[in-house]
């Protein structure tokens, strides 16, 4: 192999080696960044067989960021003097606010998203009173959870972006 065959080869592997090194340099801001969002949100629900509704309300139990969900610790207030039983609990993402959203970095309901609630026992409120998934001992896992999608594209227009989650159900009036 000739000398100038060898000088080119090693000059191709340095500025491979060196271009790579510049990608992880201009990539390990990038990847520091705090992507934390606010999440909360608020619905309600219309009892079967009554004459008006009972809410839900809640918020996610820590900050989203790229490729983290989060599960909502709701809150479901009965004003009725029955128990009720909640069932089809829907969460939405009704608005994205994104203050550092751009045109070259976007940030809109795309870049979030839901997983409903597991299906299983319908939850017990009783009359006059207001619960938490937590305080009903339904398990974390049957939680709804949000989170962000971690997308391969600059997701800085995300940076401190806050949700508004909409809540629907369904209530059934209880027999004491």
């Amino acid at each position: 192999m000739s000398n100038l065959v060898r000088r080119h080869y090693l000059l191709t592997a340095l500025l491979s080696f060196l271009g790579g090194c510049l990608v992880v340099l201009l990539l390990v801001p990038w990847l520091g960044s705090a992507f934390y969002g606010a999440v909360k949100g608020t619905g309600h629900a219309d009892v079967q067989r009554t004459s008006g509704p009972f809410t839900i309300s809640g918020s996610s139990t820590r900050p989203i960021s790229p490729g983290v969900r989060v599960p909502l610790n709701l809150t479901f207030t009965n004003p009725h003097d029955y128990a009720i039983s909640v069932s089809r609990l829907r969460v939405t993402i009704g608005l994205v606010s994104a203050p550092s959203r751009t045109n070259t970095h976007p940030c809109g309901i795309a870049d979030f998203t839901v997983i409903q609630s597991a299906a299983g026992p319908e939850p017990r409120i009783e009359a006059g009173a207001s619960s938490t998934l937590q305080s009903l001992h339904v398990p974390r896992a049957a939680w709804p959870n949000v989170g962000m999608l971690n997308r391969p594209v600059n997701q800085d227009g995300c940076q401190g972006a806050k949700l508004t989650l909409n809540y629907t159900a369904s209530g059934k009036r209880l027999n004491s």
